[in-house]
């Protein structure tokens, strides 16, 4: 490039360009380099900056934590049978929510989100067991009925009964404990009651009654003891009651 000499129209050659010093900075709007690394700190192409505590965008989603199901049924039924058995130990009076969550294994905040009431819960339990022992003496009605020796076929049904050492030490417990808690005598009548009305019309009323006291009495020896149950002797002692 040349400049024009204003008073002799002549030409004088451009004075060369200076170059940038070597530490000095680029031009804000220059372009990097082709082969310039990039920061440290930026993001990578398929990930975006992304708040403190969310994921980037275009990130792989992290794993979910699974949730246990929740069966509302279940859980109702769990409480109830865990009322069932801290009232068969301490009685009603001392029974708490607490208590029975921890019988149930379940956390105090379920027992109270089904149950918000401790009456509500014992209600339930006690529920459960009527239920239990109706389903129980139905096929008892059932075998007796069709028995041809009624004391051996009732003995039998003592034997079977016993099997469940467990469960039949709870209901006897809550039998036992109608004797203080009146709210439970409606539990141990419906036993009382319901075995006594099976018998009846092949025995008689009063038959009945001594026949349901005596296995009372034999099975509640049985459990104190953890003894196996004497069939034979149970049967006759039955025979005699019924025959009488």
């Amino acid at each position: 490039m040349t400049n024009s000499n204003p008073v002799d129209g002549s030409t004088a050659p451009a004075p060369a360009e200076t170059p940038a010093p070597a530490d000095a900075p680029a031009p804000a709007n220059a372009p990097a380099p082709a082969n310039a690394p990039a920061p440290a700190n930026a993001p990578t192409p398929t990930e975006t900056s992304a708040p403190a505590g969310e994921p980037a965008r275009g990130a792989a989603p992290a794993a979910r934590r699974p949730q246990r199901t929740r069966d509302p049924r279940a859980r109702r039924e769990a409480l109830a049978a865990a009322a069932l058995e801290v009232v068969a130990e301490v009685g009603i009076a001392r029974a708490t929510h607490r208590a029975v969550a921890a019988r149930a294994g379940l956390p105090l905040g379920a027992t109270t989100y089904y149950f918000p009431s401790l009456d509500a819960l014992i209600a339930a339990g006690l529920r459960q067991a009527a239920d239990t022992l109706r389903a129980d003496l139905k096929p008892w009605a059932e075998r007796l009925e069709a028995a041809p020796d009624l004391a051996a076929a009732l003995a039998v049904l003592a034997e079977e009964y016993l099997a469940d050492r467990r469960r039949a030490r709870i209901e006897y417990e809550l039998y036992v404990a109608a004797v203080r808690d009146p709210e439970l005598r409606p539990l141990a009548e419906a036993w009382l009651t319901g075995l006594a009305e099976i018998l009846e019309p092949a025995v008689g009323p009063v038959a009945a009654r001594n026949a349901v006291g005596l296995l009372d009495g034999i099975l509640l020896q049985t459990l104190v003891t953890d003894r196996d149950l004497d069939v034979p002797a149970l049967t006759t002692a039955l025979r005699r009651l019924i025959e009488s």
